[in-house]
């Protein structure tokens, strides 16, 4: 699936640190942090619902290595798939308005 501006994948911007809680690149797409915040609501949701990423894929209809790709910040997820991710969690996970992205981020 092509990425806007041609964005590399998320983790790929990472400056230092580890995936997801790494300080990113400064001139990081906004994709990148998007997709960062992505991945910690993801994993806090995850570890809240007792679920294991295979069940969590097996529930929301999607493969489980499409979620651990997520959360490794290896791809950006599709509005269908986050809405399935959402649903199945009962939870929202994407991070919404920038504003709520705050500096604490990078």
């Amino acid at each position: 699936m092509p990425r806007s501006d041609n964005d590399q994948p998320p983790a790929t911007y990472v400056l230092d640190g580890q995936w997801p809680d790494a300080r990113l690149r400064e001139g990081a797409p906004l994709s990148a942090h998007y997709a960062q915040r992505l991945a910690r609501n993801l994993a806090a949701a995850i570890d809240r619902s007792g679920l294991s990423v295979r069940a969590l894929g097996l529930q929301a209809g999607i493969s489980h290595s499409c979620i651990s790709r997520m959360l490794h910040g290896w791809t950006l997820p599709d509005i269908g798939t986050l809405a399935r991710i959402e649903a199945a969690l009962d939870t929202r996970v994407w991070p919404g308005p920038m504003a709520e992205l705050g500096s604490s981020d990078n």
